[in-house]
């Protein structure tokens, strides 16, 4: 229940951050255009710039709720779409080794999806890397993820700052879920 109120809140914080600000930047710029579209033509397309990078915004809030990417296309390419989207655009050169015919149910793929869109956003925030890799294969009846980078690192054992750690958390509670170990 903690964990959906958290997700819920974070979602509530994206949408307010993210797209409703671009919307009212886009209402104030449409505003000062109908009141004078000779003087404020570049208001028009300064408005349509925030619709554009709110609609982005919002496609990016809803992924993160369902990403029905990982139905579409499946967990590997679904990982290196992400990835892609998410950590090359800051910088981060992504490799990607995951088995292309592994055979998962969708909720454990969901769940490893997770902890890797979690993993990155930790290298990205916190690593100062300018690569990681993400390994994903299974052999044995077991399947193995491993996630590296070439960042700053962090001490697992030390105690969790009042202001964050919730990610790691998070990710042992999926990987207890699946049954595994982290």
């Amino acid at each position: 229940i903690t964990l959906q109120e958290e997700e819920r809140q974070r979602v509530a914080k994206d949408l307010h951050d993210g797209v409703s600000q671009m919307m009212n930047a886009a209402k104030l710029n449409f505003a000062a255009f109908n009141q004078d579209p000779e003087k404020n033509m570049d208001r028009f397309d300064t408005a349509m710039e925030f619709i554009d990078l709110a609609s982005r915004e919002l496609r990016e809030v809803y992924s993160n709720l369902y990403p029905a990417v990982l139905e579409d296309l499946g967990l590997a390419a679904a990982v290196r779409l992400y990835t892609k989207n998410f950590l090359a655009t800051r910088g981060i050169d992504a490799d990607v080794t995951i088995d292309e015919d592994l055979q998962l149910p969708i909720e454990v793929q969901m769940d490893l999806y997770r902890i890797i869109q979690e993993s990155c956003s930790n290298i990205a925030r916190h690593s100062g890397a300018t690569l990681s890799r993400i390994l994903l294969k299974k052999g044995d009846g077991i399947f193995r993820m491993e996630i590296y980078d070439n960042g700053a690192g962090f001490d697992p054992g030390a105690p969790r700052s009042s202001e964050g750690g919730f990610g790691i958390i998070n990710m042992k509670q999926r990987v207890k879920h699946l049954g595994g170990t982290f």
